[in-house]
Parts: structure tokens; sequence; C-alpha cells
């Protein structure tokens, strides 16, 4: 298992790669995507880092700290190690990446904060201090949109096909 940070570390070095920038919002809903389909299914985490319920969508507290002063596109980090990804978790990074950089950060927050757990955690916030983001949360929303989603929920993710061949390998 990763952490989120080398999970973010890998979008930002293939982001830069292919010429796209990304922002802290736009980071943390890849992460979240990462998370939410690897977990749905792998059934098991990609990164050990919990995401929380915040209120522009899901975020990693590991990350809002790290990256809490920056403005504007990310610096790349320099003492990325690739080798740390299997080849099949890099290409289903490169899926995920590939399926959401193009949204605006606004609008993937948008997306986000219409999905189930992200709500769901919401919700628990107001009568509790739980904000966390259930596992069993990201499966129950997630698994069932490999095969079919609602573009109004949000973009539809890599063919179910593609990805049990990819993740088969894992």
């Amino acid at each position: 298992m990763h952490s989120v940070r080398q999970v973010a570390d890998y979008f930002l070095v293939r982001a830069d790669e292919w010429s796209w920038r990304l922002g802290h919002l736009k980071l943390q809903k890849l992460c979240y995507y990462a998370q939410g389909f690897y977990l749905a299914f792998r059934r098991e985490p990609l990164f050990r880092e919990p995401l929380r319920a915040w209120a522009y969508g899901p975020v990693s507290r590991e990350l809002r700290d790290r990256f809490r002063d920056a403005r504007g596109p990310l610096d790349v980090p320099a003492d990325f190690d690739g080798d740390e990804f299997t080849p099949e978790e890099r290409e289903f990074l490169d899926i995920v990446l590939e399926r959401f950089v193009e949204y605006p950060a606004i609008e993937l927050a948008r997306m986000t904060r219409r999905e189930a757990p992200w709500r769901d955690a919401w919700e628990r916030l107001k009568h509790s201090r739980d904000d966390v983001i259930t596992d069993e949360s990201l499966i129950e929303w997630f698994r069932p949109r490999f095969a079919e989603i609602d573009t109004a929920e949000a973009p539809p993710p890599p063919s179910e096909e593609l990805v049990r061949r990819v993740l088969a390998r894992a």
C-alpha cells in the first residue's frame, strides 16, 4: 500500500510529462477518484491515509498540510521514485489522470460533493466530529460505476474490462 503523498507525486510528475499542471484542489480530487475506483475494484485501499469531507469536497489532510500555502500550479517533486508503483498501478493511475484531468478543479469539487461518500460523511459531521469518508462508502459508490455511470454525477470511469485487465496483474 502507498501513501497519499506517493500517489499525489505520481499525478504531479505524470501531469507534467503530459504538459498539464495541477493545482491543489484538482490534485485532491484526483486522489479521491483514484482511491474510490481502486477500492471498488480491489477492495483494498491504494493509500493508507483517510479522505475527509470538507467544504470543497473530499480532502486528504496530509496533502492539505503539504500544500497549505501553495497558489497556482504545484511544483513537480524532484525526489519522485516511480518504481514504488507496479506497472499495473501506474497504468491504473494514468487512466484516472487521463479521465479527470481536463475538468476544472471547481467542477471536480462540485462533482465529488454530489456523490454519496462525501454527502454521507458531511451529514455525519453535522452530528459528530467524524468527517472521514469510509472505505465502505467508497466501495458502495464506485463499484456499480465501472459498468455504467450517470454523467450528471461524475464523468464515466475507465471501462470495467480495462480496469479488470490492469488490476488483475497488480
